[in-house]
Order: structure tokens, then sequence, then C-alpha cells
């Protein structure tokens, strides 16, 4: 018995009117409320306001040191926050005596931030990324610590088949975050897919947009486009050719009807077929010039045609005259045929049907029976080596050079899928690849050959529809993207 007018382990006593806990709680009950009744009365409550006196940045070989000393122990919490990365120190009826000069400081911590709020104070620190760290604390004392050499792998299973490995170095210098994926010949063939936003109700789209209307795990950018949004370099999706290749022989992503991937210096051959005869087309999605038959898809601007040319709109294997006036938004299944031929040299007049054919061939002149293909630059790797041609790619030594996000693609010699995005946030001092350390990586995954694909701004990774990789404030619009599912 504990005082009977205050608390018995039976009764308790007020204003005279009595009640049997035994009645209400078992035995257990009331002795786990005894004993918490003693440790709340042992516990010190600190009611009194904590001064923050000093905030020291320390580094040595091993770690760099966050610390913030008190006049009194403190009241805080702390909790870590994503996009930007950092980690918030929460202080009760804390006060500052000054503004430190925390201006220089080492990273992985990019910059302090301090916010006040009537007698509370949170302190923002923020990191090159989401890295690793260490809480030691003392009485009057809170310090973080941060590795200065670290390499975290992790690796999240998305199915049975499927995972994705983050790895995020930090080396003293420079910290890197680089996303890769590995998918078998096996699933690829079932899985792996190339996509068009126009297929998807859009000229271009973001590549998550992409991810949410095909349905896609995992959704990756791929080739290159101009500023009017418009595809550059060969483009074929599901057997629709919507792009020809630009200068040069550059490599392309392609996947046969099978589903199997290959990238190489594909050959493309294109014409149609009138009565049996072929006729030889000079251009696709380009300007008329006088004496040329040219194809034009609904990728190119209609304002751009040429009015006193010849029009005919294919749509399968129906040939159909229109004039320049009746030229809408040619719909997604036709092809506008376009023609300055001198009347008697006109192989269409009078025809209503043509076939349009074109062929895809490797360097050896096997014809491929492609279901999907895009193209980007540079090739990263062949026959296992780190081969970047900057005659045959047209890409620049500073290109080549440049710390940037990138994305790429690569087979191994089983011809698995490997796919790589490397993170890029200047804001945030986090660093990209440059080519050659891009190429180097996927070798190091196993590839044995291998091609950038778009980088910089455009270089998204998206899982179930979010960004992972987001490093710009709106992600930017693409034609084409590369999907699993």
């Amino acid at each position: 018995m504990i005082g009977r007018t205050v608390i018995t382990l039976n009764k308790y006593q007020f204003c005279q009117f009595n009640f049997s806990l035994s009645k209400l709680f078992p035995r257990f009950v009331r002795t786990l409320f005894f004993y918490l009744f003693i440790f709340l009365g042992m516990m010190p409550i600190n009611t009194e306001a904590s001064v923050l006196s000093t905030i020291k940045v320390r580094s040595d070989n091993s770690f760099v040191s966050l610390s913030f000393t008190f006049d009194s122990v403190p009241q805080w919490s702390v909790r870590e926050l994503d996009n930007p990365p950092r980690i918030e120190l929460v202080l009760l009826k804390t006060s500052y005596t000054e503004i430190y000069d925390i201006s220089m400081l080492p990273l992985p911590i990019k910059k302090l931030q301090r916010y006040f709020g009537g007698e509370n104070t949170s302190i923002s620190i923020h990191l090159v990324g989401k890295v690793l760290h260490f809480l030691r604390e003392s009485e009057k004392e809170i310090t973080f610590l941060f590795p200065k050499d670290l390499h975290e792998r992790t690796t999240l299973k998305l199915s049975e088949s499927l995972s994705l490995t983050i790895e995020r170095i930090f080396d003293g210098e420079r910290f890197l975050e680089i996303y890769n994926t590995f998918l078998s010949r096996e699933e690829a063939r079932k899985r792996l897919s190339i996509v068009s936003a126009v297929d998807l109700g859009a000229y271009r789209l973001t590549v998550t947009d992409i991810a949410k209307r095909s349905e896609a795990l995992l959704a990756f950018n791929a080739g290159f486009f101009d500023q009017n949004g418009k595809p550059v370099g060969l483009l074929i999706i599901d057997g629709k050719l919507l792009a020809l290749p630009a200068k040069g022989r550059r490599a392309s992503l392609i996947i046969d009807k099978e589903g199997n991937a290959q990238i190489l210096r594909p050959n493309l051959s294109f014409w149609l077929e009138v009565e049996g005869k072929r006729v030889r087309v000079d251009g696709f999605n380009q300007p008329m010039a006088q004496g040329k038959v040219l194809l034009y898809n609904h990728l190119f601007p209609r304002a751009k045609l040429q009015q006193d040319a010849i029009y005919f709109r294919v749509t399968g294997e129906a040939l159909e005259p229109i004039a320049y006036e009746s030229i809408n938004n040619l719909p997604e299944n036709a092809i506008l045929l376009a023609e300055t031929l001198s009347p008697e040299a006109d192989p269409f007049k009078g025809k209503s049907s043509v076939r349009f054919k074109f062929s895809l061939t490797d360097q050896n002149g096997n014809l491929i029976d492609v279901r999907h293909a895009v193209e980007a630059s540079p090739m990263l790797i062949e026959n296992g080596q780190v081969s970047i041609n900057t005659v045959i790619d047209e890409v620049s030594e500073d290109v080549i050079r440049g710390e940037r996000a990138r994305t790429a693609v690569g087979l191994d010699e089983d011809g698995n899928i490997l796919i790589v995005v490397v993170k890029e946030n200047k804001e945030l001092g986090v660093k990209g690849f440059t080519l050659k350390e891009l190429a180097r990586k996927l070798i190091e995954l196993g590839a044995i050959t291998a091609l950038n694909l778009d980088g910089g701004g455009s270089s998204i990774i998206a899982i179930n529809g979010a960004p992972l990789n987001l490093a710009f404030s709106a992600q930017r619009k693409v034609p084409s993207a590369i999907i699993i599912k």
C-alpha cells in the first residue's frame, strides 16, 4: 500500500468514492502501470531552454564530422528527407548565440540552413546525395559522422526475375549515384520494348508519363530529338518507320520480331512499289526539291510542306490524290507521298495502289526482321573494349569528357540486357560520368557491346511511373523510351 488516499494495488480512493482496480484490470496490467508510474517519476525533465553555442566541422582521413555543442542538455530529434537529400536536426527550446561562418563545407555536406520558430530551432544539413552517416551524442554535444570513402550498394527486387541496383559512391571529392538493371535474354524477349510518345497520344512525353501510359515496370529515356521535338536518328516502332537515320552510320538498339536485341550500325533502304515496279524514294520527312519523290509521316510539320508539289495519301496500299489545302494532321497509319516530277515521268499518274517498303540489314548485308529500333550515339563498347569513334559518331571531345547524367544500354556475350543510368545534379554537387567512365562501368557489369543514349536533362529512370533519379525541377519530354513490363 502506498498512501491510502493516493493509490493502492487494489483500490484508489478519491473524494470518498472507491472503485476496485482488480475488477477492471488483471494483475499484470496493474503491475505494468505501477512500474510505468515509477519510471516516469524517475525521468529527468529539462524545462529550461538550451543555447546552441558552437558549430564545428572537422575532416580527417576517414570522416567528415559536423558537431553541435550546447550549454545544457538539449531536447532534439532527427529525420531524413529526400528531394533534396538532407538531414533535419530539430532542437526544442533552443536559441543560438551568433551566426557562424560555415560557408566552406567539405563534401558530402553541401550547405547548412537554419530556421527559427518561437523557442525552437531547426537545422537542415543538405547533402550531395543520400549518403551513409552515423550519429554520435554526448550530454551536451551532437555529432554527425560522414565517411569520406564510401561505396554503398542497394538492390531492389522488382519481380522474381528483375532487380534494380543502386550504387552510391563517395571518394571524398565527388559523389556518384548509379542505377543499373539486368534482364536475361529470355525475359527480354517477353518484356523489353521500345515505345514512341506518338503511339501514346503525344509527340513527346516525360519518361514517367510514358511509363504510366504503357503500364511499364521500368522505363528509360532512349533516342535523341531536335529543338522541335522531332526524333533525330532511326526510329522504328512496331515495324513502322518513324524517322530516318541521322548523318553517318550511327549505331542503333534493334529488337527483332522474336524479341532478340542487338546493337549495331545498320543499313536502311526504302522504296515504293507501283504495279510491281520499284520507284526510288529520294527522302523521308525532309524539304522538297524539284524532280524528287519524298515521303512524310505524321511527325513532319504541315507548315513546311511545299504548296506546288503533287500529294497522295497512302493508307495501307491505297493511293489517293489529295490537295495541299486538304492536308491537315496526317493519321498515324497513313503516309503522305509528295512528288514534283514531270507528267510524262510520273509513275503514280492514274494509279490507285502503292506499297511502301523498307529493309534493315546488318554490316554483312543480312536482313533484320525488325520490330523496334532506336538510333543513338556514340557506340561505347565493341568486342568488349571501349570504342568511341569521334568521326563516325560525330561526337566532340568535350561531349566525351563531360561529367554528365547518362543513360546507356549494353549486351553481354549471352545476349542479356544491361541498362545503366547515372545521376547528375549540379546544384547539389552530384557529378555524372564521362563517356569513357560509362563504358568502363558497362564492361565491369559484363557488357561486350554498348550504346550511349540521350543524356543530360533527358536521362531519367522511372519505376512504376515514379522517377528515381530526378535531378531537375521538371522532367524533359522525350519522343521515345525503352520499357520493361
